[in-house]
């Protein structure tokens, strides 16, 4: 066979999160296809990375000249901001060997950086078009096809007539396939549905169906937290983090009182389950995070939900966030209301309580499992930007005290961020 094709879908595992993990893979691969001896070890240098990868296309290109390589990296958008400078691309390649990269054509400058190199021609770029409303509804009938699904004959005159004034996008299918799926035979599209004629539309729709399942105060701060984290969040992280959150937890527990305030694990659970389809993982700041897998949610949770909230609640939610890092409530009592049913249930004299919240611990420096001083990444990069999130009459403050005259802090700034 004279062909071998290598496909990275980036962004969709911690593998593919960063590009020096997506390239050292592909020289793994490389090595694997023809035989070579691999590299000795894990390059993270961009030039290295880069030097390395064209020795081994040269390697191919000299004992293999009839063979031909495609390497296709999709959504290179999806990588670690800092890989989006290009340092690595490489502009010439060997005539048996064939790169192919996606983008969103707006995005950290990505093609504008590419279109500045005079080696690409107009030939080099291929704008991705919508799908055909024929191909659409071909898809959508084969998804349903494989589920044990399918529509009645309303519900599909519904659909064809909506594909037939939308711009259509993969993503777009999916969104509406996990709407119509879950349609009985008898059930009547809503005028709401019918509205739904770009992603943002669908995205919206989605968000409110989940926030009737899940309860809106619950399911839209855990939209909130995990889109503010710039990277991602971790399953503890945002499980601690709405333990903290006193307006979910008040809303979760208006019948009952349990043992330990702190968010039920399943709560997050269904929510992330629902949403699987349009999450991630990845590694950041030396720990396995999850994320939105395209970047339109960013920008819906972004206008839906931060935007609007106001000053006060931007202040509740962003000190969450900011206690969960000082670890302002794990030894120390945290004071909530109980509503009136709950007074009159347990008899109470007032509405006030306190109680340690069951946290994570969150130390700036630690010892690990094999003795060694390790540096809490994940506080040191991300506390700061959510102090920032505060107005100046709190944040500065704050910011002097955890960041600027706590000499640990700043020395762990400067190791991590390798000043």
């Amino acid at each position: 066979m004279n062909y071998s094709i290598i496909l990275r879908f980036l962004g969709t595992t911690p593998g593919t999160s960063t590009i020096a993990a997506t390239l050292n893979s592909v020289i793994a691969q490389i090595s694997r296809l023809f035989n070579f001896k691999r590299p000795a070890r894990f390059i993270e240098n961009s030039f290295d990375l880069r030097n390395c990868l064209f020795e081994y296309f040269n390697l191919v290109s000299t004992l293999y000249p009839n063979k031909k390589l495609v390497i296709v990296l999709d959504s290179i958008d999806q990588l670690n901001p800092r890989d989006y400078s290009l340092d690595w691309f490489l502009w010439h390649l060997p005539d048996n060997i064939k790169m192919i990269f996606s983008t969103l054509p707006n995005h950290g400058r990505i093609l504008d950086i590419i279109r500045q190199n005079p080696l690409m021609t107009q030939d080099n770029y291929v704008e991705i078009a919508g799908l055909d409303p024929s191909t659409s509804t071909e898809i959508l009938n084969d998804w349903l096809k494989k589920a044990g699904r399918s529509l009645s004959e309303h519900q599909w005159t519904v659909l064809t007539k909506m594909l037939g004034n939308v711009t259509i996008y993969p993503l777009y299918i999916k969104l509406i396939f996990d709407i119509v799926i879950k349609w009985p035979s008898f059930y009547e599209p809503t005028q709401e549905f019918t509205k739904c004629l770009n992603i943002d539309a669908c995205i919206k729709y989605l968000f409110r169906q989940l926030e009737s399942e899940h309860g809106r105060v619950l399911f839209s701060r855990a939209m909130i937290y995990m889109t503010s984290f710039a990277n991602g969040i971790s399953e503890n992280e945002i499980e601690d983090i709405l333990s903290i959150d006193d307006d979910v937890l008040y809303d979760i527990f208006q019948f009952h009182e349990p043992p330990v305030r702190k968010l039920p694990v399943a709560l997050w659970s269904r929510i992330k389950y629902d949403l699987k389809g349009y999450m991630v993982e990845k590694e950041v700041d030396d720990l396995r995070v999850i994320y939105w897998y395209h970047r339109r949610f960013i920008e819906v949770v972004n206008a839906h939900y931060i935007s609007k909230m106001n000053t006060m609640e931007r202040e509740v939610v962003f000190q969450n966030v900011i206690d969960f890092f000082n670890q302002t409530w794990k030894d120390k009592p945290k004071p909530y209301k109980y509503n009136d049913y709950l007074k009159k249930k347990k008899n109470l004299e007032s509405h006030e309580a306190a109680v340690k919240r069951d946290t994570t611990l969150q130390p700036t420096v630690f010892v690990d499992s094999e003795g060694r001083t390790r540096l809490n990444k994940r506080k040191i990069n991300q506390l700061p930007q959510f102090i920032r999130q505060l107005t100046v009459n709190l944040a500065l403050p704050m910011i002097c005290k955890h960041v600027f005259f706590n000499y640990e802090f700043l020395h762990g700034m400067f190791v991590c961020n390798e000043f």
